[in-house]
């Protein structure tokens, strides 16, 4: 397949620097690329800016693909019937799956959230790790307001407690073979304090994100926001470093139910 003339010799189509003519038409999506193979549509992937790293090297935002005008209608054709298709699917999951599982599902993407927020935060792309960190602090707002209502279903109950080093406590609900640790207030006198993860029943499949929200947010649909018990917030610290002053990416970023809970079962 021969190239669109509009590309640059990388073998894309930098839309910063350079404007489409007519002839062409830039189409915004994900996963576009293998559609326009299968079609057999030329296209070229589509910078729409750049991530500056922290040593002043930039990483290239795409978003779509640039194709002919005459190849436009085809694709957004291809693109709405694989969306159709995906609508039905992801509805299907929808009334099939129960909050558990979702709910373990968001509980995983938001520890790699975190763990990616200090990669992208070490590397110096500012941007994608402050988007990890409100997606992972969405998740556990949505965390803490299921787990309240499904402990008080009587779906969920405490097992135990888990105190971890900065002194800091957790319970462990568990229910219908699933557990999650939720931060509660230090624990006195006489409890069962155990060490036990994060698990889900073994074999049981999990969902899409797109899935897992939908699913979680239909359950907590009509039902009041509490208020659910917090771990107090970590100082924040400040220092210099090459003449200019930082605030430091530091643990009040990430401090969750982490702790030993980061080993969750597969």
């Amino acid at each position: 397949m021969t190239k669109l003339k509009c590309v640059n010799e990388f073998g894309n189509v930098d839309l910063t620097r350079q404007k489409l003519g007519k002839r062409y038409v830039h189409v915004k999506g994900k996963r576009l690329q293998p559609l326009c193979r299968k079609l057999g549509i030329k296209f070229a992937e589509a910078i729409v800016g750049f991530d500056e790293y922290r040593s002043r090297c930039y990483s290239p935002i795409k978003d779509g693909v640039v194709v002919s005008a005459r190849s436009a209608p085809k694709l957004l054709a291809a693109i709405a019937a694989r969306d159709e298709r995906t609508l039905q699917r992801t509805q299907d999951s929808v009334r099939n799956l129960d909050v558990l599982a979702a709910l373990f599902t968001l509980n995983r993407r938001a520890k790699r959230c975190r763990d990616l927020a200090r990669k992208y935060y070490d590397a110096g792309m500012h941007g994608l790790a402050g988007a990890m960190r409100h997606e992972k602090e969405r998740i556990y707002r949505l965390k803490g307001q299921a787990l309240h209502y499904l402990a008080e279903e009587g779906r969920l109950g405490i097992s135990g407690f888990q105190r971890f080093d900065d002194d800091n406590w957790s319970e462990l609900l568990a229910g219908d073979g699933y557990s999650f640790h939720r931060p509660c207030a230090a624990q006195s006198g006489e409890v069962q304090v155990r060490d036990d993860i994060e698990a889900k029943p073994k074999g049981a499949k999990e969902p899409t994100m797109a899935v897992a929200f939908e699913v979680v947010e239909r359950f907590l649909e009509g039902k009041p926001q509490v208020s659910v018990f917090q771990w107090p917030r970590r100082v924040r610290v400040r220092y210099e470093r090459e003449a200019d002053e930082y605030d430091e990416f530091n643990e009040d970023i990430f401090d969750d139910e982490e702790g030993a809970s980061d080993q969750s079962k597969d």
